[in-house]
């Protein structure tokens, strides 16, 4: 007698399953009312899919981790590039906040006192600048959560 031909091109296996495993795929099955071929057929197609995936992971990961720190870096030169522009600006500022240039050269208490106000100018143009980062970002959250009126 002749065999069938598939029309689908599928071609029947043999396999051996562990108890657990067999029960997980007839509980998968049941759950989604299928039959458990379809269940062992769709949990083989996810495998072949998601393979390539896992060993992408594997490289990826450090190259994760490295542009992590590499954003981390850059992010504290960033801050200490807002802090140094905020101190220079309050050093500009001074002549026209405190009466002119100084006469003589400051003492060196008087510089430290100076020195520390900037840095607290600094310190806060800091803060105000991530403010109004999160501000942005939380109107653009909230304007892209909107349904569009037509």
């Amino acid at each position: 007698m002749p065999r069938k031909t598939n029309p689908e091109g599928r071609i029947k296996l043999s396999i051996s399953l562990s108890r657990r495993i067999y029960s997980n795929l007839t509980e998968s099955a049941r759950s989604h009312s299928r039959t458990f071929a379809s269940e062992v057929r769709e949990a083989i197609v996810f495998y072949l899919e998601n393979y390539s995936r896992d060993k992408d992971i594997v490289w990826q990961t450090p190259l994760e981790r490295r542009m992590q720190k590499l954003e981390n870096r850059l992010a504290g030169l960033m801050a200490k590039l807002v802090r140094v522009s905020g101190q220079s600006l309050w050093f500009s500022t001074l002549p026209y906040t405190k009466g002119g240039l100084p006469n003589k050269p400051l003492p060196d208490k008087a510089f430290q006192i100076l020195w520390d106000q900037s840095r607290a100018f600094a310190a806060n143009w800091l803060k105000k600048a991530q403010v109004d980062e999160e501000r942005i970002e939380t109107t653009k959250v909230i304007t892209s959560d909107e349904p569009e009126n037509k």
